[in-house]
């Protein structure tokens, strides 16, 4: 039985569903394991309760970290290929480039997301 692990969500209902039918026409027998957030998602794999863990970015560069053979990663959803950051102003803002944000206050999204957390931050150190 291949054990995958997702968080639960609404959003992801869809997948799942796909992901078990598909699984199923390969006659590969799956079970999902639901978690409430990617944290445990990481430790269940790296322990070896789980097979596959859906996973993103950030908790791939966690797994790697932690695991003295390497992980691999086999998929990636199509909406995920051409994923953009923006950086969003009020209108009317006098900040219309990157740059213009030196010595201005601002808030980013998740600690754990990726593309509203890690990237931007990244960017924008390194911009200066």
């Amino acid at each position: 039985m291949l054990r995958l692990g997702g968080v639960a969500s609404a959003s992801h209902l869809t997948v799942f569903q796909g992901l078990g039918e598909m699984f199923k026409r390969e006659g590969i027998d799956m079970d999902w394991v639901l978690y409430s957030d990617y944290d445990a998602i990481i430790d269940d794999f790296v322990d070896g309760k789980i097979d596959l863990a859906w996973n993103g970015p950030l908790g791939y560069v966690k797994i790697k970290r932690r695991l003295d053979e390497p992980c691999q990663v086999i998929a990636m959803r199509d909406v995920d290929v051409n994923f953009t950051t923006c950086f969003i102003t009020r209108p009317g803002s006098d900040i219309l480039t990157v740059e213009d944000l030196k010595g201005k206050s601002f808030a980013f999204a998740s600690r754990s997301s990726v593309e509203s957390g890690l990237l931007a931050y990244h960017f924008l150190k390194e911009t200066g």
